[in-house]
């Protein structure tokens, strides 16, 4: 399989973060970073990664193939701590003295990961209801731009600086594989006057197979 640029780059944002923080990123402290984690583990998982890249990823300090699972034990130790007055901080530095364990082996106690610990399916849910709400505003944004100012271009001055990078992003998610750019939302994009991705398009193998 052939190795992108764009893999490279994340890659090497990865490896930045992790040098600064020391651990792997979080879905609140680094959002795309971490889906970029989860993006590559479901690669090797379903057979489509190089040796290439599969060796870079076991390279970096503290990589994991597995997400750590967490008993309902822990969590519901983590959850009273919390009620008790105990902040995020206080309930990871807790563990980490403790030397507790995560029920697939050991893990980095930070804030971050306590925190993902105690948010709810529910809360889940709101959050990518959310997210899929902001995604439709956003694209309503942009469609509307093409039917008052014309087709997209390399360049195009005026736009709300925010859109520009939701551009950017849908682009970026596009090319690093990430499962919430399913091709309902790429036919979408393509269908916008003058829409383009920077590099060539992925083997459509490729695509879904991220």
């Amino acid at each position: 399989m052939q190795t992108t640029k764009p893999f490279w780059e994340r890659l090497q944002q990865l490896a930045d973060y992790i040098s600064a923080r020391g651990d792997l990123p979080g879905p609140s402290t680094a959002p795309e970073l971490h889906q970029f984690v989860k993006t590559q583990r479901n690669r090797r998982r379903h057979g489509y990664m190089g040796s290439e890249e599969l060796a870079a990823l076991e390279a970096l300090p503290g990589w994991l193939w597995q997400a750590p699972r967490i008993s309902e034990e822990l969590r519901s130790r983590a959850r009273a701590m919390r009620d008790a007055g105990l902040s995020l901080n206080d309930i990871a530095n807790h563990f980490a003295t403790e030397g507790v364990e995560s029920a697939s082996g050991p893990i980095t106690w930070k804030s971050s990961a306590i925190r993902s610990m105690l948010t709810t399916n529910e809360e889940r849910t709101a959050i990518a209801s959310s997210r899929d709400e902001r995604w439709e505003r956003r694209y309503a944004a942009l469609r509307e731009w093409t039917e008052v100012v014309g087709a997209l271009k390399w360049r195009n001055a005026g736009m709300d600086p925010v859109l520009q990078r939701w551009m950017i992003r849908q682009k970026s998610d596009y090319r690093a594989g990430n499962p919430r750019m399913t091709s309902e939302l790429v036919t979408r994009l393509e269908a916008l006057p003058g829409w383009f991705w920077e590099h060539a398009k992925p083997a459509r193998g490729d695509r879904e197979a991220a």
